[in-house]
């Protein structure tokens, strides 16, 4: 027993044996997920309306400066929404996958990334 504990290593494969259980049980992953990453979904659903209000401020500001431009109606809506969803992906994703050095702050219920 005890060779066997000093070579568990060699004898498991432990990473694929992880993989191989949540390939089988997508269940499974997804509840971890959402137990591990509870508090950055929770801040992330909180800051949305928050963050769609001053980006929308943003998105009529320009406007407003190309509004006699020449077929700035068509393409307005279509960039800004690229823009703004891209944004904000990548500020979800880092808070969730990539909190290099993770903070608390407002009582656990946001979450601070430096990236």
């Amino acid at each position: 027993m005890m060779e066997l504990r000093g070579n568990i290593s060699s004898i498991l494969d432990l990473q694929q044996m992880s993989v191989d259980t949540f390939v089988n049980n997508p269940r499974m992953m997804v509840e971890m997920f959402r137990s591990v990453a509870v508090n950055e979904l929770t801040f992330i659903q909180r800051i949305a309306a928050f963050m769609g209000f001053l980006l929308g401020l943003v998105q009529v500001l320009v406007y407003l400066l190309l509004e006699n431009v020449a077929g700035m109606d068509y393409i307005m809506l279509p960039v800004s929404g690229l823009i703004i969803g891209y944004f904000t992906n990548w500020i979800a994703i880092k808070m969730i996958f990539r909190p290099v050095w993770p903070h608390q702050y407002c009582n656990g219920r946001t979450p601070v990334i430096r990236c």
